[in-house]
């Protein structure tokens, strides 16, 4: 009779031990899945963008303002820009209130002087000198360069709004003639 008992004692262990260590790797994995969840959540929503910073360096205008338009002013601009942060910029946004650059596709062209030019994007350090030409208001403007980058995984491109570069009317103000 002692011969019985012993096997079902070592069973019924084995398999309380066999349900301890599922319940232990199940709340492990849950724990993992949610850690990680909760990351590329912060990725998606711009952990990646407090590593981007577009820099102004030097900033002028180009030639002469004029009117184009009624109670418009032509800006030519000749900004110099250095991308101090982290990450490669692969391009740049402009928004500006009331207006569209470049047809309505509202993005820096590529041109021969361009370091954005092929896509090869502006590397951390790097410096890039663009004109860029206005139809402004007398006052209340905002020009807004926002920078992207390729942020995920999958090589999704992702604007950094909150990181944009914003030239305001004090700024555009200030900008002497360039020489």
């Amino acid at each position: 009779m002692k011969k019985a008992i012993s096997p079902l004692i070592a069973w019924i262990l084995l398999v309380g031990f066999t349900i301890a260590t599922a319940a232990f790797i199940t709340n492990f994995i849950i724990e993992e899945t949610q850690r990680t969840v909760d990351t590329l959540s912060y990725i998606e929503e711009g952990g990646f963008c407090e590593g981007v910073y577009l820099d102004l360096t030097n900033s002028c205008i180009d030639g002469s303002t004029n009117s184009c338009g009624t109670d418009k002013t032509n800006y030519p601009l000749k900004l110099t820009m250095v991308n101090k942060g982290s990450f490669m910029i692969k391009r740049l946004a402009i928004n500006v209130e009331d207006f569209n650059y470049g047809g309505g596709q509202n993005k820096i062209p590529p041109n021969s002087n361009n370091a954005l030019k092929d896509n090869n994007g502006l590397k951390p350090g790097e410096e890039l000198i663009q004109q860029l030409s206005f139809c402004l208001k007398a006052s209340e403007n905002e020009i807004k360069i926002i920078p992207s980058i390729n942020a995920t995984q999958d090589k999704k491109e992702k604007f950094c709004n909150e990181n944009a570069l914003v030239l305001r009317d004090d700024i555009l103000n200030a900008m002497p003639g360039c020489q």
